[in-house]
């Protein structure tokens, strides 16, 4: 069992290096792909994320070595979630723990996963999951907004000079603040 500690070093490495993804599939405009990984060329911090993902999802995920452009990058290696069922029992551990914008990504995400497997637990009397639906359709616009967040945070910060970061990190965060605002009631409409 993970303690903590190992939670607490998890969740800073998510918000570091983790990225949640919910995209509309290419190959049916009507299915959604969800996911969330880290990413590092070092594969002892990557085995060690692994590890403790095992423990909070109660099963064994893969790590995966992507293969780079050039000769002299360091490869990639990644942990990967994306069944419904494990990003759900993940989420519900690290949400708590959370602290950046990375957390409304996340809530967003539990959220949709949370009513999918409802949806998919009524389904079976029927052959198929059921349909994506409008709500579901606010899901994904809701996590575009919240990566916007994210990116103009990056931006702004990137811009900033040392005399200003205060200033500029209050209004980061009160900005922050009302988008988060706007898509949490984007969620409940």
């Amino acid at each position: 069992m993970y303690s903590d500690k190992e939670l607490g070093w998890l969740v800073g490495i998510i918000e570091g290096e983790g990225c949640f993804s919910m995209t509309r599939k290419k190959s049916r405009k009507n299915r959604f792909a969800i996911s969330f990984n880290i990413s590092n060329s070092d594969i002892i911090l990557i085995q060690k994320c692994k590890e403790i993902i095992d423990q909070i999802i109660g099963r064994e995920c893969a790590i995966i070595r992507h293969s780079v452009a050039k000769v002299y990058y360091k490869p990639v290696y990644r942990v990967w979630l994306y069944t419904f069922e494990d990003m759900k029992k993940f989420l519900e551990v690290i949400i708590p723990m959370m602290f950046s914008d990375k957390k409304l990504q996340a809530e967003i995400m539990l959220r949709f996963v949370t009513r999918r497997i409802l949806l998919n637990s009524v389904k079976s009397h029927f052959p198929k999951s059921p349909e994506y639906t409008k709500e579901d359709f606010k899901y994904l616009e809701a996590m575009k907004s919240a990566k916007n967040i994210i990116k103009s945070v990056e931006t702004i910060r990137s811009l900033s000079q040392v005399d200003n970061d205060i200033v500029r990190a209050a209004t980061i965060s009160k900005i922050a603040e009302l988008c988060r605002n706007d898509i949490t009631s984007i969620c409940k409409n």
